[in-house]
């Protein structure tokens, strides 16, 4: 049945998500990541891992957990957010857009 219903989503490709909450989970997300590359980058200084394969894994790692604890938290999936960006043209609004830059911004900030 839940497969069925992940299936029928991903078929019609529409985000059950409106414009508000989809700009709400992105910032959810994008605030994750800049905590989450400060945390690796201390992490690495501090076990002195230099490889770029491993950090790269560790990256990936953390970003499906914070995708994992959004779907467990708020029932919101990366596709979803993916398929609200398109079905409310996000890459286009200057809201999202200035969203993407404040968050850059408050990154850029902490480093």
């Amino acid at each position: 049945m839940i497969q069925e219903l992940v299936e029928s989503k991903k078929e019609t490709g529409t985000s059950s998500l409106s414009r508000s909450d989809t700009l709400k989970f992105i910032q959810i997300v994008e605030e994750q990541k800049i905590a989450v590359s400060l945390a690796m980058q201390k992490r690495c200084q501090a076990e002195r891992i230099t490889n770029p394969i491993q950090i790269q894994l560790l990256m990936q790692n953390e970003k499906t957990k914070t995708f994992d604890k959004l779907r467990i938290e708020h029932g919101v999936s990366e596709d979803d957010l993916q398929n609200g960006v398109k079905e409310h043209k996000l890459n286009d609004d200057p809201e999202f857009k200035a969203l993407l830059m404040q968050i850059q911004a408050k990154a850029r900030q902490l480093q």
